[in-house]
């Protein structure tokens, strides 16, 4: 007839475990590598960033837009926003991603799993490629990497891993920046 209260408690001890460890995957946490049209127009990159779960910040329309992450139920194990900057025609020429990890095990944990990514998906980095940002370097990049975004070479796609005392300061940062030619 009714259950012996031990088994409705280790029952619910039970939904109570598989709760605690599902809730960090179902997070905030940023996933893969950015996916952003680049020279898309601001309807376009905004709609692509919602996409992945970032929200703009508050303010009017500038060159330069800040999104932080979108509220949503999970445990953060980092924390992230994106920069994006538009050219005077309005469409996007910059985005960066900045990954503020607790431990510098964990953010480069991290950048080695984006470049794992970004190798499956644009083929090993380009020397080319990191020459052209080589005078960009953010200071404390411990180490980075490179690749062109397209075959044409109009944007150049960065991952550093960077090596800071400060908590306050992104240990990880993605970006895709246009070429000049291509502006």
């Amino acid at each position: 007839m009714h259950e012996p209260m031990q088994a409705r408690i280790s029952r619910f001890g039970w939904v109570w475990i598989a709760v605690v460890v599902a809730l960090p995957a179902c997070g905030g946490q940023p996933r893969g590598p950015l996916a952003v049209p680049m020279f898309g127009e601001r309807a376009a990159v905004r709609k692509a960033l919602a996409d992945q779960k970032y929200c703009r910040r508050e303010g009017p329309m500038q060159p330069k837009e800040s999104f932080d992450r979108c509220d949503e139920p999970g445990l953060e194990l980092a924390s992230s926003w994106v920069d994006t900057e538009y050219g005077r025609d309005g469409r996007l020429v910059a985005v960066r991603r900045f990954e503020r990890h607790a431990t510098h095990a964990d953010a480069t944990e991290r950048w080695q799993q984006l470049v794992a990514e970004r190798r499956r998906a644009d083929g090993e980095p380009s020397e080319r490629a990191r020459q052209r940002i080589a005078e960009k370097i953010p200071p404390h990049a411990a180490s980075w990497r490179s690749w062109y975004g397209d075959s044409s070479e109009t944007h150049v796609i960065t991952l550093y891993l960077v090596k800071s005392e400060k908590q306050s300061e992104p240990n990880v940062i993605e970006e895709m920046i246009a070429t000049p030619e291509s502006l």
